[in-house]
């Protein structure tokens, strides 16, 4: 009888310790942009290596290939003034990584990109084509879900009847009211490079580009709205001499 009591007490004491034990919530990823580094010098004109690390705790490690390539982005904005560059990212760049975070997840950049004709044409290409024609959106839409072919040459676009209506409205307007902009890039993939642009006709010191590395996790199984966004901002100057 006595071990019997232990026994309860023993089993009482691990589920209480179970129920007192704290929520382990999804911590953020960690993002690092390696390279270039915060006040590096660039040149205009020039290509403008980068490489962005991620870990994080449920996805893996960016080093061992367990974190998608195209779920992990880097955003180029050429700002003219460096110290708003902060409010400017917060305010115009923001809202877009989350569709680009549903559009990596969803592979569109298998087959595009937003300025380089991949498989597909170029978001630029789109936007240029039907940016103008609010009234598209409905019918893009409907290709995208459902496919289409002869729209851009011989390739066929292939259905992605996987997604919601409103995922890919939102993806289309992103695209439609994107595409053009020339002082913003948008690549996928934790290294590349980027084409810096030409040396602006006035400039002053705090002219530059600021590199925002950017990645959304997946959250924990199970628990919806669990996952966390991890980001890396870096600014770049102009080489003056």
């Amino acid at each position: 009888m006595r071990y019997k009591i232990l026994a309860w007490a023993i089993g009482c004491s691990v589920v209480w310790a179970m129920a007192a034990w704290p929520f382990q919530e999804n911590t953020p990823p960690q993002v690092q942009i390696t390279t270039p580094r915060d006040k590096d010098r660039f040149q205009w004109n020039s290509r403008i290596p980068y490489e962005i690390v991620v870990s994080d705790r449920e996805d893996g490690h960016t080093e061992y290939r367990e974190i998608p390539e195209n779920e992990v982005f880097m955003v180029i904005s050429y700002v003219a003034d460096s110290t708003l560059a902060n409010q400017q990212l917060k305010n115009e760049i923001r809202p877009g990584l989350e569709v680009l975070s549903r559009m990596g997840r969803s592979n569109c950049f298998s087959c595009h990109r937003q300025r380089e004709n991949l498989i597909g044409p170029s978001f630029e290409r789109i936007a240029r084509r039907y940016g103008s024609q609010a009234q598209k959106t409905d019918s893009l839409v409907k290709r995208v879900i459902h496919g289409s072919l002869g729209r851009w040459g011989d390739q066929q676009m292939p259905a992605q009847t996987g997604l919601e209506t409103a995922e890919v409205q939102e993806m289309v307007r992103w695209i439609l009211e994107n595409g053009l902009n020339t002082d913003v890039q948008y690549i996928p993939g934790t290294k590349g490079a980027f084409q810096s642009r030409s040396k602006p006709g006035t400039q002053s010191r705090s002219t530059g580009y600021a590199l925002r590395a950017y990645y959304r996790d997946h959250g924990q199984a199970g628990i919806p709205g669990s996952s966390r966004i991890g980001t890396h901002t870096i600014i770049m100057h102009p080489d003056t001499e």
